[in-house]
């Protein structure tokens, strides 16, 4: 009888203990942003849209219910050469970014379609390198600065459950912030004297991401 009784209680201690595991792995959540279609000024007061692949990671915790925070990475690099060396004319946009955040999800509903809202609070560091024009040109322009910011970043998304710890979510969202930008901008004009000049300016930020992300995400 004995036996049976204490096999009893280690068996209700297991389960139990499975059961709490169960739960605790359904509260945390990785997802790797497999595609976004952003806006970014890579070429110089040029907001163009630009895809961007497997560029992101965002780890989310359940707090309550279907309210979670989350942080997440994101890293992008984007390269634009239309130069003509032999011609000597130069016309190259470099730009990289990584983003840090932290950030809030409000989600509705236990259907396997779950909308959400949600709001990151980021951190912008980039690097902005172009040079342009050449000897036949005329003029040359060439340029690098390092960006330093903060933005806010309200978002508007969906989640799809396909299995207990696999789902896809697709978000568009929208950025605000302020950055400053350090750099030298070096400049050069047929019958004029070459000039350097140090950059250091303020500016908003202002783009929308009409999809800020593609995820594949898993439960754990």
């Amino acid at each position: 009888m004995r036996i049976i009784f204490t096999t009893g209680i280690l068996l209700s201690i297991v389960v139990s203990g499975f059961s709490q595991d169960e739960l605790f792995v359904l509260h945390n959540k990785i997802s790797i942003n497999l595609f976004s279609y952003m806006q970014r000024a890579i070429v110089i007061d040029k907001n163009d849209f630009y895809p961007m692949v497997m560029h992101g990671l965002i780890y989310t915790h359940q707090i309550v219910p279907d309210r979670y925070v989350r942080v997440r990475f994101d890293y992008f690099q984007k390269n634009i050469d239309r130069s003509v060396p032999h011609e000597y004319y130069y016309d190259t946009h470099f730009y990289s970014d990584i983003d840090m955040g932290v950030g809030y999800v409000a989600g509705f509903g236990e259907k396997k379609v779950k909308p959400y809202l949600a709001a990151d609070l980021v951190l912008i560091s980039a690097l902005i390198y172009t040079e342009t024009g050449g000897r036949d040109a005329g003029t040359y322009e060439k340029r690098q600065v390092r960006r330093l910011g903060i933005s806010v970043l309200p978002a508007v998304g969906v989640t799809i459950q396909v299995s207990t710890i696999v789902s896809f979510s697709v978000e568009t969202n929208f950025e605000l912030g302020y950055a400053r930008e350090n750099g030298t901008d070096f400049t050069w004009a047929a019958d004029d004297i070459p000039l350097e000049k140090p950059v250091k300016q303020s500016l908003f930020i202002s783009r929308w991401n009409p999809v800020g992300m593609l995820a594949f995400e898993l439960s754990f």
